[in-house]
């Protein structure tokens, strides 16, 4: 019998899911894994090769959608755009735009995705910054700060869903 490490077997679990949402796209079975992936991220008991694994506590804390995104973006094939200019504002080719297109279908499937953003943060916190990178917004009340990112500084969606921790 072999001796699979975690790492081995959260890789497994990843590439099993990432293979499926090609397949098949996003159904109940794929969804339903995907949540499950999600929990097991959150819980330990499934961990990403790429991100260290104190990091990812912190990735699943901040949001099971962030993570399931995460998931959704791993199995992205490696293309052209990873070796995009930063800062470039054309529009993203290959990875990032699978990236994109994958990620949208799946949050429009699982209700959280909002048309015009910006806008929608605008409606519940109010603008406290704005930088190359990213807007920030406060909800005073509920003492919530929220951030949203543009991609230009990033080569694909991957990269800068990364960057989110809490």
């Amino acid at each position: 019998m072999k001796f699979v490490s975690h790492i081995e077997e959260s890789v497994l679990k990843l590439d099993a899911i990432n293979q499926k949402i090609w397949e098949k796209g996003f159904n109940i079975d794929t969804l339903s894994t995907l949540t499950t992936l999600t929990k097991e991220v959150y819980n330990g008991t499934t961990v990403f090769e790429r991100i260290p694994q104190a990091q990812q506590s912190g990735l699943s804390r901040g949001s099971a959608l962030l993570c399931s995104a995460v998931i959704i973006c791993r199995g992205c094939p490696r293309t052209e755009s990873e070796n995009r200019e930063i800062y470039s504002t054309e529009d993203l080719i290959g990875d990032g735009r699978i990236q994109e297109v994958l990620i949208e279908s799946w949050a429009k499937i699982v209700g959280c995705w909002y048309e015009h953003a910006h806008l929608y943060l605008l409606s519940i916190s109010q603008a406290y910054d704005y930088g190359t990178e990213s807007s920030i917004f406060f909800d005073v009340n509920r003492r919530l700060v929220r951030k949203f990112i543009t991609l230009k500084h990033y080569n694909v969606l991957r990269l800068a869903l990364d960057r989110f921790r809490s």
